[in-house]
């Protein structure tokens, strides 16, 4: 998955993270890696793992393949860096930079590394799209460093998605989310249950409201 702001809500790297916001994996408890899920969302954020709201555009350009970008050099650590802000869109430059630092850590730019991969195809794709993933302690990791840089929460979400994910989900756990998107790592059960739970208060939200 590619990086754009809302996932963080996400496009290469930012649509990982939308798609991080949102996605309900029961039926499949596996995340997805295969290729590039670009979200750009007005105001809603999908909760099932299937379809966006109102207001949101989804683009699904998966291929199945994963793997080195190739026809290019590998850059440095800053600009992927770079590109991760330029993606992110999060109007507070500090804070893309502290998300995008977080995201590009040095066990990510190791692979970037080895796997000879370009900014370009970083930026398209994303990190898994790559072939760039992480085990859970380390996408912990860079989950806490993300978390670390603000309200992620407030900074992904708004309107009743807000509202829902503020009772049932911690910033942290959002970054954590956003991360185990990213970086190929199935959610914990605890994780798993605070976005059922998200899920439902939207669902009850939304019986109240019709």
């Amino acid at each position: 998955m590619p990086l754009t702001r809302r996932t963080f809500l996400l496009g290469g790297v930012g649509a990982a993270v939308l798609a991080a916001c949102g996605g309900d994996d029961d039926d499949d408890d596996t995340a997805d890696t295969s290729g590039s899920l670009t979200v750009e969302s007005d105001e809603t954020v999908a909760t099932d793992g299937t379809a966006a709201t109102s207001g949101t555009d989804v683009t699904d350009e998966t291929d199945g393949t994963t793997g080195s970008s190739g026809g290019g050099e590998v850059g440095a650590r800053e600009d992927y860096v770079a590109a991760a802000v330029s993606q992110l869109q999060i109007e507070d430059e500090e804070v893309a930079t502290c998300v995008a630092e977080a995201l590009v850590s040095d066990d990510v730019y190791d692979q970037i590394e080895e796997l000879d991969v370009t900014v370009e195809g970083f930026s398209d794709t994303g990190p898994a799209g790559q072939g760039i993933t992480l085990d859970q302690g380390q996408a912990e990791a860079v989950a806490s460093d993300v978390a670390a840089c603000g309200d992620i929460v407030a900074l992904l979400l708004e309107g009743d998605e807000l509202v829902c994910a503020e009772d049932h989900l911690s910033s942290e756990q959002m970054a954590q989310n956003v991360s185990f998107t990213l970086f190929g790592v199935d959610r914990t059960e605890e994780l798993q249950a605070a976005f059922d739970a998200m899920e439902e208060c939207l669902s009850a939200t939304a019986t109240t409201t019709s």
